[in-house]
């Protein structure tokens, strides 16, 4: 987890999403 905000940050594309890719989060139904 991030201590800090970069929104200048060079890879504005590469995050974590909550349901898509490979990454999913098990937890994308409670949020919704």
């Amino acid at each position: 987890m991030p201590h800090q905000i970069d929104l200048d940050r060079k890879a504005l594309t590469r995050h974590l999403t909550f349901s898509q890719g490979h990454r999913t989060c098990p937890g994308n139904g409670i949020s919704r």
